[in-house]
């Protein structure tokens, strides 16, 4: 296995050994990105092969910053192509301004049970939950929430207002909270059945 900047030299001079290496290398992690914006499993692997290509057309203008930055960099080569594609398939709506969505008051139901009744789900819970998300929730919550960007950042790649991605992080994240209080009322029904 090739060290990281190795890797990057080999690439950068064509040499398919290499390439294979970084994309056996970073394939799986950067699946996982494509479809928490896809959601459809053949549509992100379409676009992370899009988003390879990119890498290894572009790579001769990554500068290494620091430990990790490589791995960064292709990430966001791949937020920016699955972004892409669903612009191209018009695929997310966003409500316009924040004002007109209702404020909603967080629920507080967790003061209700003890630490130990609390159920939680599962990663693979979540995430399914994050991908029934009416589609402008799930992109602005996964850019905001997962991949740390600030809702400046967001409205520009999005061509939205702050205002507008502050509205679909706030109505994604009640939306989750409803989800999550339903399922653990369902586990609690099946836990008292039994």
């Amino acid at each position: 296995m090739l060290s990281e900047e190795l890797l990057i030299e080999q690439c950068r001079k064509g040499k398919q050994a290499a390439q294979e290496e970084l994309y056996n290398r970073f394939a799986a992690a950067m699946l996982g990105v494509c479809i928490r914006y896809c959601g459809n499993h053949t549509e992100a692997e379409d676009v992370m092969q899009e988003g390879f290509i990119k890498v290894f057309r572009n790579i001769y203008e990554f500068k290494a910053r620091n430990e990790g930055s490589f791995a960064t960099w292709i990430k966001i080569i791949m937020v920016n192509t699955a972004l892409n594609f669903l612009r191209d398939k018009k695929r997310f709506s966003f409500i316009e301004d924040i004002e007109n969505v209702p404020i909603y008051e967080q629920e507080k139901t967790d003061l209700f049970f003890e630490e130990s009744e609390k159920y939680i789900p599962s990663r693979n819970e979540l995430v399914e939950m994050v991908n029934e998300l009416p589609e402008g929730y799930k992109l602005v919550f996964n850019l905001h929430v997962i991949e740390k960007y600030g809702h400046k950042e967001i409205s520009k790649m999005l061509g939205i207002t702050e205002g507008t991605s502050k509205s679909q992080l706030s109505k994604a994240r009640f939306v989750l909270q409803k989800k999550v209080k339903e399922w653990e009322n369902c586990k609690k029904k099946m836990m008292l059945a039994v």
